[in-house]
């Protein structure tokens, strides 16, 4: 029974001392929460027989370029995303720089991530911030057509 109780005794002494040591180990900050309030969604696109390119701007305008063509525009619109933490806490996102949207085996590239949080954003007095995000979805030539979805990382930090 000695035995017991020392080595609980020593695992509470090394476990103390590992939480002492991670405790004392960095700079504590407030968390912040982020939650997305709107899904980016590029609209109803037609593709031709060259590769085209349909961009959502963080202000939620639509640009179709190259060889595909503009359907319903009606659908279309930026991500938006609300943050809430710490009054007045600066925050920065960082968003990816390419990411996949599928529908089973058919894929089309999101590249040109934007989002109107340029440099340190910051929450108001009473703790609140919004951003949104935008990309360009690469379409290629004679794309197949169907329903694609997919998600995109979207990290937002404290400064």
């Amino acid at each position: 029974m000695k035995t017991v109780r020392q080595n609980a005794r020593a695992n509470h002494r090394r476990a103390s001392l590992v939480l002492a040591a991670l405790l004392g180990a960095g700079t504590l900050r407030a968390a912040l929460s982020v939650s997305n309030t709107s899904s980016l969604a590029f609209g109803g696109i037609i593709p031709g027989s060259s590769s085209g390119q349909v961009a959502i701007s963080p202000a939620g305008g639509r640009i179709v370029a190259g060889g595909c063509y503009g359907g319903n525009d009606a659908t279309s619109a930026m991500s938006s995303f609300t943050v809430t933490g710490t009054a007045s806490a600066a925050y920065s996102v960082i968003l990816p720089s390419t990411e996949t949207i599928s529908d089973g085996s058919k894929s089309m590239t999101l590249s040109a991530f934007t989002t109107d949080a340029t440099g340190s954003a910051v929450l108001d007095a009473a703790g609140h911030g919004a951003f949104h995000v935008g990309a360009a979805l690469q379409v290629a030539a004679h794309q197949p057509t169907g329903h694609y979805s997919g998600t995109f990382l979207v990290i937002v930090t404290t400064d």
